[in-house]
């Protein structure tokens, strides 16, 4: 950065600060606000917006990175020139401040060169960039500033009272609302904020206070308006190249408000220190950052996360906006006590009885209404030795087979896992064995993710997100539809009915499995479907998220999929059973949620059983559906659940899944586990005119090295009619409620044709067979006839014509 002299003294230049002030400047100063507000919505919104797009997985190039230069360097060029040009000295001040918030800006463009789920990595670079910037700009107001005494050199504390209440105050709703991470998060977090109130301090200080604060000049309340303000836009500007992940919004909130109170806090003890209390305004806003960066996790401030009723985004907008509330009353409670604190060197008795009583009231808060402990820093260890089945013979009867699966693969992994588990005991460190996927779910940081590395057994890692407790269960969101009074159109439209009334078959005899969000067990639709207990002593559901006993839903995702499965009038196969497990109730999962309860359905346990041990196979669902993906942002890659689902095949269990929501615009949009997987059976959407939707994702996939086509067939997945939360019903849209079709379907061909149980090869046979050709328009993709993966060789369910074939096959599997 160039030197921006100011030529004239400190008290000279503000002695003829009202001399020189015109209408220009005035101008000047208001269209650069102006300029500095519009760039910093058009960088915050872009950037949101391409955060929240890279989240929810669809393609995109990942510029994040180019945000703060780009930003940075719009503000930097236009205020570095109206420093040199201003002819008001105070001008010339606020311009160089701000002209060092944007470079502190631009410096914190590496931390955006990482992915957006690597908080830690995200936390070490903003220390690193704030370390740099702190060293540039000691070094620059050297050259610059005569007055200028490195700050390391002079520490003065007289402001520590009234900075350590004010961060205290401003604590509260976070305590109250808010979750800590892991203790390493937490740890990092509050290392980021202190170090971001040391910048900000030094940049405020620096560019602003240090001239306009001399000892022997009053400090009015003009000054006051003046210098808060510019203070305040020198904040937005350091948020906005600072936050990432949706905190740039919420720390928008919790800093520039402060301003004034920085102005004030600067004079405590002046006329005794003479001289400016960097240090006090550093802690004020260093904790003022640090309370919402601990409390709370970016990831979860993400719309396909945080967009229902209740959900981490409502508690974050009231925390924010209360603490906004608490900052503007310091500003107004500060001003009146401001000339007696500037003559004082400490805190009187009450006022230090005033901090401590803070203190308490923020101690209790957390302890007593917060969420308390750490949350976070989970790993899925996945082993290089993965069971073999194949020697499991394919013609036995469909239990005999889940039994001698279940026996393979749990042997294995005791056998597999014995010596981490061993040093993990050692040391106690918690963790969580699967034996679908030969694997092991840690709760460690950093360090004994280093070990595992080093270990010969371990292939890889990968993230296992978690998210925080909320203060307050979500609310359950109720849909806006009557129950239906007969088969609803997708029910019609696929033939399930005519099953129904000219073969006979329901679905008798069947167990469906379904792993979501949660299922209201006492919804009218599904109730009677429920199974119960597949077992003596073994309930027929699991919920790995808050460990309900019984069957329950809040966002109704899981509701809506079962009633389509076997709903009365909104399912296909209402003689079926279900049980249920609950792996992402807040609408995010983790490899080890899906894995856990993939093998709770393969084969059900007790609930204080251990899956290793006490699993019964013969006793879980025979089909099974996943309405949901794993995409990266929740852990996993594109073999993490690989294992599982060709474990679960070897055992005869039907598989159906969810083609995704990415859209049919390019090719290749069925992009996650474990729609990906030839082992698993997926299905797009068609509308009610058996076109497919815009939203449904197409493919082709990559496996073992050849493109295949996906989906294996459409059904109808728009504006489907289906049992919601609070027992009710919605019209529903989503891939999500296309595969139940196909789930329910399959049912009803093993319903009935028992002997097709556990055949699961015969039956995609038999369902492709038995589609109805596709004739709706093409998408982009799909017209490539050069590329025969991409033609819409999949069709349409036909339940009539796939139950009638199953009752035809002459076969036992």
């Amino acid at each position: 950065m160039g030197e921006m002299p100011v030529t004239e003294g400190p008290k000279r230049v503000l002695d003829q600060d009202q001399q020189r002030q015109g209408c220009w400047a005035i101008i000047l100063f208001i269209l650069a606000t102006v300029w500095l507000a519009a760039m910093t919505v058009i960088v915050q919104s872009s950037g949101w917006l391409l955060e929240q797009t890279l989240f929810e997985g669809y393609p995109a190039t990942d510029s994040r990175w180019q945000l703060p230069l780009i930003y940075g360097v719009s503000i930097l060029v236009p205020m570095a020139f109206l420093e040199r040009k201003a002819t008001s000295p105070r001008s010339k001040l606020i311009y160089r401040t701000l002209s060092m918030a944007a470079v502190f800006a631009i410096l914190q463009f590496p931390a955006r060169l990482v992915a957006l789920t690597d908080a830690q990595l995200v936390n070490v670079l903003q220390i690193a960039a704030m370390l740099l910037y702190l060293v540039l700009i000691n070094q620059w107001l050297k050259r610059v500033s005569p007055d200028w005494v490195p700050p390391f050199r002079k520490m003065d504390w007289r402001g520590l009272g009234p900075a350590g209440l004010i961060g205290l105050l401003v604590s509260i709703p976070w305590l109250l609302w808010g979750a800590l991470g892991s203790p390493l998060d937490t740890f990092l977090n509050l290392v980021v904020g202190l170090l971001f109130g040391v910048s900000a301090s030094w940049t405020v200080v620096g560019g602003l206070l240090i001239a306009t604060q001399r000892a022997d000049r009053e400090y009015r309340l003009a000054d006051i308006l003046i210098d808060g303000f510019g203070m305040a836009l020198a904040l937005v500007v350091m948020v906005t190249g600072f936050g990432q992940t949706g905190m740039q919004w919420v720390l928008l909130y919790c800093l520039p408000a402060l301003g004034f109170t920085t102005a004030m806090l600067s004079q405590v003890g002046k006329e005794e220190a003479k001289g400016l209390n960097w240090a006090p305004v550093a802690v004020m806003l260093g904790l003022a950052a640090a309370w919402p960066l601990m409390l709370t996790d970016p990831d979860e401030l993400a719309v396909i996360v945080s967009g229902g009723a209740g959900e981490r985004i409502a508690w974050v907008t009231r925390s924010g906006g209360v603490t906004f509330v608490i900052e503007a009353a310091l500003s107004f409670a500060f001003y009146p006590l401001l000339r007696w604190l500037t003559r004082r060197a400490a805190l009187p008795l009450a006022g230090k009885l005033a901090v401590a009583g803070v203190g308490i009231a923020a101690v209790c808060t957390y302890f007593f209404f917060g969420v308390t402990g750490f949350y976070g820093e989970r790993l899925f260890v996945i082993l290089k030795d993965q069971a073999d089945l194949t020697q499991i013979n394919p013609d036995l009867a469909w239990q005999e087979r889940r039994t001698q699966v279940y026996q393979t693969l749990v042997a294995h992994t005791e056998k597999d896992q014995n010596g981490i588990r061993n040093v993990l005991d050692r040391f106690g460190v918690r963790y969580t064995s699967f034996y679908l996927v030969n694997a092991i779910e840690v709760q460690a940081g950093p360090l004994v993710r280093f070990w595992l590395n080093s270990r010969p057994e371990v292939d890889r890692i990968i993230d296992d997100p978690i998210l925080r407790p909320l203060p307050v269960s979500s609310p359950a969101v109720a849909g806006m539809l009557s129950a239906p009074t007969g088969p609803t159109w997708n029910v019609s439209l696929v033939q399930a009915d005519k099953v129904w009334d000219t073969l006979g078959v329901t679905g008798e005899g069947i167990l469906v499995g379904v792993s979501d969000s949660g299922v209201q067990g006492d919804h009218p639709a599904i109730r009677d479907a429920y199974a119960g207990t597949v077992d003596a002593g073994i309930p027929a559901w699991l919920d790995l998220w808050n460990r309900t006993p019984t069957p329950t839903d809040i966002s109704g995702h899981g509701t809506a999929v079962t009633s389509v499965i076997l709903g009365k009038n909104t399912g296909i196969a209402p003689g079926a059973k279900w049980m249920g497990c609950a792996n992402l109730a807040r609408n995010l999962g983790n490899p080890a949620y899906y894995v856990g309860c993939m093998q709770f359905l393969f084969a059900p346990y007790p609930p204080d059983g251990d899956p290793l041990r006490d699993g019964e196979p013969a006793q879980g669902a025979q089909v099974l559906n996943y309405s949901w993906g794993c995409p990266g942002v929740e852990g996993c890659d594109a073999d993490a659940l690989l294992p599982a689902v060709k474990a679960i095949r070897a055992a005869g269990i039907f598989q159906a899944a969810a083609a995704g929501n990415m859209g049919s615009d390019y090719c290749g949009s069925v992009s996650d586990p474990p729609a990906i997987y030839g082992q698993v059976f997926s299905v797009g959407s068609i509308d009610s005119n058996e076109d497919m939707s815009s939203f449904s994702s197409i493919g082709p996939v990559v496996l073992d090295g050849k493109l295949e086509t996906k989906p294996d067939l459409l059904a109808p997945g728009e504006n489907v009619i289906a049992a919601n939360a609070g027992s009710s019903y919605e019209a529903v849209s989503g891939t999500s409620f296309s595969s139940p079709h196909v789930a329910g379907v399959v049912a009803l061909m093993w319903s009935a044709n028992p002997a097709l149980i556990g055949n699961v090869d015969l039956t995609e046979q038999l369902l492709r067979k038995s589609a109805s050709a596709y004739s709706g328009p093409l998408t982009k993709c799909n017209a490539d006839s050069g590329n025969p993966e991409n033609a819409p060789t999949y069709g349409i369910l036909n339940a009539y014509a796939a139950v009638k074939l199953a009752v035809e096959v002459n076969t036992n599997p």
